[in-house]
């Protein structure tokens, strides 16, 4: 990872984690199972678009977030997202969709942490993150 993704990531934890804590009063579960080192898949509950903030703050780890590919069709969400390491996700069959899971699994293969959301969107509620 590069050295600007890390500064931001770590930034966005310090300013973004703690309001989206306050905010939206989270509930954390299972943290202490995400590995200290290894690939792993975080699965979790997306209805906030606060919801990877408040993944980012419950692991101590860089973790690597798919996000919806139509969002990375606007400049600044797009400059955003990439500079915290999001990759597009396709839920669309095709050339793109396959382009975008074998982004996922090369970074599995190289030990790093992934995470999606088991719906694939968010939803307005108050989030409740199981990581397991």
């Amino acid at each position: 990872m590069e050295m600007k993704n890390m500064l931001f990531y770590e930034a966005a934890r310090m300013i973004v984690g703690p309001i989206a804590e306050w905010h939206y009063r989270t509930k954390v579960e299972g943290g202490d199972n995400v590995p200290e080192e290894g690939a792993a898949l975080l699965v979790c509950n997306h209805r906030s678009l606060l919801d990877p903030a408040t993944v980012m703050m419950s692991v101590d780890r860089f973790v690597n977030f798919a996000a919806a590919a139509y969002s990375f069709k606007m400049p600044l969400v797009k400059q955003l997202y990439s500079l915290a390491g999001a990759f597009p996700l396709s839920i669309y069959r095709g050339e793109e969709s396959d382009k975008n899971i074998n982004k996922a699994r090369e970074l599995l293969d190289n030990g790093e942490l992934v995470g999606s959301s088991r719906r694939g969107s968010s939803r307005s509620s108050t989030p409740t993150v199981s990581p397991r």
